[in-house]
């Protein structure tokens, strides 16, 4: 069976928090007519909202160290002839692996390349950067 788990950072503290991920739409006090959209990520021990932007889906995938992939992961793709640096995505109904030096070049993610986690887009922006020459 499928893995559906989600990651998302904590609105009170910005610790990572995995589990089902749901939001709802609900007012922003009595009477009022603002709406407000919050974003849960659901365990077993708890609920917590988090921010919208860093709720990322698990690939299903797992690097060469085991580390699960999610999206927003920035990963090493070693190439046969090769090492690059990716980011994780979601586009047109598949996870795709998006060089940081060549941004209009895409690979399709699958078992077929070997990755490893070096770090995420939200903790460490630094890496793209880096990848990026700037």
């Amino acid at each position: 069976m499928r893995d559906l788990s989600f990651r998302g950072k904590s609105e009170t503290n910005g610790e990572w928090i995995h589990g089902f991920y749901y939001y709802e739409i609900s007012r922003e006090s009595h009477g009022s007519d603002r709406m407000r959209e919050k974003h849960h990520i659901c365990t077993i021990n708890y609920d917590k909202f988090v921010i919208p932007e860093t709720v990322g889906q698990y690939t299903g995938l797992k690097d060469k160290k085991g580390t699960k992939i999610f999206e927003g992961d920035i990963v090493k793709v070693y190439l046969a002839y090769k090492t690059i640096v990716c980011i994780v995505k979601w586009e047109d109904c598949g996870y795709v692996l998006q060089d940081i030096k060549i941004q209009d070049y895409k690979y399709s993610m699958g078992k077929s390349f070997e990755l490893e986690v070096i770090g995420n887009i939200y903790d460490n922006p630094e890496l793209l950067e880096v990848a990026d020459g700037r």
